[in-house]
């Protein structure tokens, strides 16, 4: 169970890598749409993840975003070479300023991650400009993806949720004696693959029974089953004139121009088509659902032992008291003064990772020890001249910046401008 945790923060970034890579795709096709040009091919396809990845792992090892802009300068200029259409070009270049901004909120941020999007909405947007563009221009490419690439959101987005949530309740209900966080998380996992099984049904059946033309269908059975009814209305408002205005002649073609209609709409044929597409989607549903619950019932009842003979022992009852250690989870994503400030000290420490990783209970004091201990190891990581000269310097470096921290962390100073300007260059030192 508690390997699923550790490994919970890892998959959120799979997926939101995933989720990001898909949005490109759509974007830059659209793009291309827009200058009447087919899909992306293989060779810029590649281009395009190489740079999501490289992105990806620079934002994860440099602490600071001007360390991040960098790489994917170097990315531009090098797509600026090997991409020969100009249009195209700058699309990509786009791309990696794009990746370059996010990349750099993520390190703002305290190396967070963060959803995209709150709601899948993005997806359908692009998904329907996709295949509006695919329609006008007649892109059968471009359609598809507009099709297939924003359910593929949707799935993300949800399975997404469903491991912060997983994580948030985990976290929880870890310190609560005798939970039965296995069974629960299976149960919970199981629900949730019901969910995207259904999902991908409806999207086989609908490729299988070419969706399309039924639901086009249906939307011309509508439309006569419309005018059929103002057909009809109409024959009986003239027959009702009539009688009151015997000089008005009777109108009796609306029989025979009703259906006329239907036979032109292939009425009884598009709402025969639309039912037997709408009870295979439904057969479908309902055996994906008895056959999760029948797994779920499974997994509940298969440790019962109703057998078995129990015997109630009487004994005296003693009152005991369980401690367990809660660690405390502090987030420091904000723009005021104070937060700032531990940002600033908490890159500073990072730059000692390669030799040491404070505990959750190092106070700042040890973590100074620390750092002055593993200034030779220090150097050594990062190729800096060590000299006898500047160890006094650079110890009174790192008394000085823990005592500006201290004094924000626990002295109740707000930091001013200057006073975070001399904590950053404490910081690069």
């Amino acid at each position: 169970m508690f390997k699923l945790y550790t490994i919970i923060p890892g998959l959120k970034k799979v997926l939101r890598f995933f989720y990001q890579f898909i949005y490109s795709i759509l974007l830059f096709n659209i793009g291309l749409g827009m200058f009447k040009l087919p899909r992306l091919n293989y060779k810029q396809m590649g281009i395009l993840l190489a740079v999501l990845i490289i992105s990806y792992f620079f934002r994860d090892i440099c602490t600071r975003n001007i360390m991040l802009i960098l790489p994917h300068l170097i990315m531009g200029i090098i797509i600026w070479f090997l991409v020969d259409k100009l249009h195209i070009r700058v699309m990509f270049i786009a791309f990696v300023i794009g990746y370059c901004i996010d990349g750099m909120n993520y390190i703002s941020k305290g190396f967070k991650l963060k959803r995209m999007f709150d709601l899948p909405w993005g997806g359908a947007v692009l998904g329907i400009t996709s295949i509006i563009l695919g329609e006008h221009f007649d892109f059968k490419d471009l359609i598809s993806l507009g099709t297939v690439l924003p359910m593929i959101t949707i799935v993300i987005f949800l399975v997404t949720i469903y491991l912060e949530g997983m994580e948030e309740y985990i976290s929880t209900a870890k310190h609560v004696t005798g939970a039965p966080l296995e069974q629960i998380v299976s149960v919970n996992s199981l629900l949730v693959l019901c969910l995207l099984f259904i999902i991908f049904a409806i999207i086989l059946i609908c490729d299988l029974m070419n969706v399309e033309e039924v639901l086009q269908g249906a939307g011309k059975a509508f439309l006569a089953i419309l005018k059929i009814i103002l057909i009809i209305a109409y024959a009986i408002f003239a027959f009702i004139m009539s009688f009151l205005f015997p000089n008005i002649s009777r109108y009796s073609g609306g029989g025979r121009m009703a259906m006329d209609v239907a036979e032109e709409a292939g009425l009884i044929t598009n709402i025969l088509n639309f039912i037997i597409f709408s009870v295979f989607i439904l057969f479908s549903v309902v055996a994906i659902y008895k056959l999760f619950r029948w797994l779920i019932a499974f997994l509940l009842t298969k440790n019962v032992r109703d057998n078995e003979i129990s015997e109630e022992i009487h004994k005296e009852k003693k009152v005991e008291v369980t401690k367990e250690k809660i660690g405390y989870k502090e987030s420091l994503i904000g723009n005021s003064p104070d937060l700032k400030a531990r940002r600033i000290y908490k890159n500073k420490v990072r730059k000692y990772r390669f030799v040491f990783v404070p505990e959750k209970t190092s106070t700042a004091g040890d973590i100074k020890h620390l750092m002055q201990v593993s200034k030779t190891s220090y150097e050594k990581y990062f190729k800096t001249d060590n000299k006898e000269d500047d160890e006094e310097i650079k110890i009174n470096n790192v008394n000085e910046i823990t005592e500006l921290y201290e004094k924000v962390r626990y002295g109740g100073i707000i930091p001013d401008k200057d006073y975070l300007n001399k904590m950053k260059e404490l910081g690069k030192k």
